[in-house]
């Protein structure tokens, strides 16, 4: 808890610095985000990032995997009194997990240029020896 703690809190800065330095308010709904909401807030800093620089998708994809994994396992080991808190973060990490879902669609819809061009590629390729 501490190391997702302290890794929100160093997002939060490191936004806050570059919102400045862009011109932009610099404010963030997260702020401090609560104990219960520090998940949230991980992957909704982790898919800004992701969004901004594409480059980022292979690292930070590591960490997105095992925030869902460690969400998937609190969800299925937590009592059934907690259900309301567990539904509460599971719409706010939906709401978090917007613009990733956006990003991996626009890519969806490249691949199939993708293939054709490398194919394409390939056969200039093998004309060529």
């Amino acid at each position: 808890r501490r190391v997702v703690a302290g890794t929100v809190r160093s997002l939060q800065a490191l936004d806050a610095a570059r919102d400045v330095g862009d011109g932009e308010d610099g404010g963030e709904e997260d702020g401090d985000a609560p104990p219960g909401g520090l998940v949230p807030a991980l992957m909704g800093h982790i898919v800004r990032r992701v969004a901004r620089r594409h480059t980022l998708v292979m690292p930070l994809g590591v960490w997105i995997r095992e925030v869902l994994a460690a969400t998937a396992r609190a969800a299925v080991s937590s009592p059934a009194s907690s259900s309301g808190r567990m539904a509460e973060d599971a719409r706010d990490m939906a709401a978090k997990l917007g613009p990733l879902r956006n990003f991996l669609s626009e890519r969806v819809e490249c691949l199939p240029q993708l293939l054709r061009l490398e194919g394409r590629l390939a056969l200039l390729g093998d004309q060529q020896l």
